[in-house]
């Protein structure tokens, strides 16, 4: 007996075509170009994509120094620091 993995009643064959399947750019650009109700707003600036930008850069640098951390030093343990301090500054921010 064959099982069909159904998602809200949709083939998943049809649903990986469609993740596979691919848009010209001229489409894109025309729906970028659109204006009206159900079209996204840009309202990011310069400031905002350069501190986004640097953001992701602390928080990369952020996880290669734990991960250093938990194989060099501590081990397990780095995965305990971590919850104290999400309780420690739950604490110190209602």
């Amino acid at each position: 007996m064959q099982f069909l993995i159904t998602l809200h009643g949709k083939n998943p064959d049809r649903m990986a075509k469609n993740y596979f399947s691919r848009k010209p750019l001229s489409v894109l650009f025309g729906e970028a170009d659109e204006v009206g109700e159900h079209t996204l707003k840009r309202t990011l600036g310069a400031t905002h994509l350069v501190l986004l930008g640097i953001g992701a850069i602390i928080g990369a640098g952020l996880f290669s120094i734990t991960g250093g951390a938990a194989a060099n030093n501590a081990g397990p343990a780095v995965t305990i620091s971590f919850i104290i301090a999400v309780f420690a500054m739950r604490n110190l921010h209602p």
